[in-house]
């Protein structure tokens, strides 16, 4: 493509461009894999925003070119069919890139997704397991505080201690479970 615009003086704004917004996609693409931060995602919607905006423009162009191309006065005052087909190509060749860029930021952008979803689906394991071991304590300390007769320890100065003690252990033994089963 590069030879196409030096042969023809053409302008390499374009390819300029084009080559501009794969290196922000690259470069989006390293961070998205490194983190989760809302700095990489507007990165990501100001890439996708100016891609989006390249892409209209390139297909303008391409309509325009070919609408040029497909007048008989044009072509007959151009009469180069070399340069003709040349056009057709580099037109052709700029729409594949950019059709290309967008799908590599969808698939850096998709990324992203799942790795803020991985993160929130990790925390909401570790908030639900808390919950549980949490459970278990509240659960004794409920029973042991209500007003019932016949509870054991009720007499005793050490009632109060055997609970504490009771919940203690019930949250330690939820916890180790929770632990071994990959929860934490």
């Amino acid at each position: 493509m590069e030879t196409f615009t030096q042969d023809y003086g053409l302008d390499t704004n374009l390819h300029d461009e084009l080559q501009q917004q794969k290196a922000a996609i690259d470069d989006l693409n390293n961070k998205a894999k490194n983190s989760t931060s809302g700095d990489v995602l507007r990165k990501v919607a100001d890439t996708e925003r100016n891609l989006v905006i390249l892409e209209h423009t390139i297909e303008t162009l391409d309509e325009t070119v070919s609408e040029l191309l497909a007048t008989e006065t044009f072509t007959n005052k151009l009469d180069n069919s070399a340069l003709e087909y040349d056009l057709k190509w580099y037109n052709r060749q700029v729409i594949k890139l950019v059709h290309v860029y967008r799908d590599l930021l969808d698939s850096v952008s998709s990324l992203f997704s799942d790795l803020v979803s991985d993160n929130l689906n990790k925390l909401m394991k570790f908030l639900n397991s808390l919950s549980l071991v949490l459970a278990s304590a509240s659960l004794i300390s409920e029973f042991w505080g209500i007003n019932a007769g016949g509870l054991p320890g009720e007499n005793s100065d050490y009632g109060t201690l055997g609970v504490l003690i009771l919940v203690v252990i019930s949250t330690a033994s939820m916890a180790i479970f929770l632990k071994k089963k990959d929860y934490f």
